[in-house]
């Protein structure tokens, strides 16, 4: 669910957080997506490595991790981010750059608030074309309201 509701805009922009080794936050309500969406994002790092704190659904015994001036990969409960609105605000004394990645099961939906970060996404290029372009047709296949998509031998690009 976490891939299908996501653009390609937005995977760049968390991707590239994660690559500057910024600290990112996933936010939801549904416990499986969350954790799921923390792991798996660490899987379009390689051949990198995420070295720093991941935790894949953080426990409030450990809420006030999110206050840490390290790079970390976590996903926050949607109820427990009342105890941490405080810390998540870019006027935040002391506050360190955070993307939050707010997922909405209910409308499938993806939104990113970049108030706590600057993120100037270089223009990647790849074979003279952006690379965004070339996620749009990737993504736009996994965001396509049908059960499944048949790739034809024609469909390939050379």
């Amino acid at each position: 669910m976490f891939l299908s509701s996501l653009t390609a805009d937005n995977f760049l922009k968390i991707l590239y957080a994660m690559m500057l080794e910024k600290s990112v936050i996933f936010v939801s309500d549904n416990l499986p997506l969350l954790s799921s969406a923390v792991l798996g994002m660490q899987c379009f790092l390689l051949p990198f490595k995420w070295n720093y704190v991941q935790i894949a659904v953080l426990p409030k015994s450990l809420i006030e991790m999110v206050e840490a001036p390290m790079p970390f990969l976590v996903g926050l409960l949607n109820t427990h981010r009342q105890f941490v609105q405080h810390a998540l605000s870019p006027d935040a004394p002391d506050a360190t750059e955070k993307l939050i990645v707010h997922m909405n099961d209910k409308r499938k939906e993806v939104e990113i608030d970049t108030t706590c970060i600057k993120l100037d996404i270089p223009q990647f290029k790849r074979d003279n074309q952006p690379l965004l372009e070339k996620l749009l047709l990737p993504f736009s296949v996994l965001n396509c309201s049908q059960s499944a998509y048949i790739v034809q031998p024609t469909d390939r690009q050379k």
